[in-house]
């Protein structure tokens, strides 16, 4: 039997070290955000969330067909975003894959990678990595769901993978520059420059 994912997009943050909205800022023509939804394959996913306090991100996403929820909370406090996210989709998921929404180069292969891997083994964390250095995404198995579901405020989904090193698969990509985000204005720069100039 098939098994059913669920993506959970986390875009609630407050871009502090941006300085504005970086979510919708400028890439190649397009707003970040929606680089990164027109590049995630979003059929091999049974429900996409975005979890956001965005209206524009939320119109993006809605477009797309994905499930909104809004987060209310002032706090950026992403054990709260987490955990709407999981609140929201559809019960029956036997992962769930986390994203940022500041990864434009993050390829739909990369992501195909990534639940393969997954899907081989559904008991197992499956992170993207490059060189042995993980990034993002990254889904769970529902055993998780839980601990993510109960996080203390503050902490990220990080903290369980911490707690169970022994469940980690990192799932290799071949260019760095998918997994890297964006934090500064200086970031979107970089990454918008070939690979020779960075």
């Amino acid at each position: 039997m098939a098994l059913k994912l669920a993506c959970i997009f986390l875009a609630s943050g407050h871009s502090k070290r941006f300085r504005e909205n970086k979510l919708l800022s400028n890439f190649g023509g397009q707003t970040l955000v929606d680089v990164v939804f027109q590049n995630h394959p979003a059929e091999l996913f049974n429900q996409t969330v975005v979890v956001t306090r965005y209206a524009p991100v939320a119109v993006s996403a809605a477009q797309c067909g994905f499930s909104v929820v809004e987060n209310d909370d002032e706090t950026d406090d992403i054990s709260k975003t987490i955990r709407l996210g999981i609140e929201a989709f559809r019960p029956g998921m036997d992962g769930c894959m986390f994203s940022v929404c500041d990864q434009p180069l993050l390829t739909a292969d990369s992501i195909r990678k990534l639940v393969q891997a997954f899907q081989s083994s559904p008991d197992k964390i499956a992170v993207l990595a490059y060189h042995g250095k993980r990034g993002n995404p990254v889904i769970f198995p529902s055993s998780l769901f839980g601990e993510l579901s109960s996080l203390p405020a503050g902490q990220a989904g990080s903290a369980v993978i911490d707690a169970h090193r022994e469940l980690l698969t990192l799932v290799p990509v071949e260019n760095r520059r998918e997994l890297m985000d964006i934090d500064y204005r200086s970031d979107l720069d970089a990454i918008a420059q070939p690979e020779s100039n960075l």
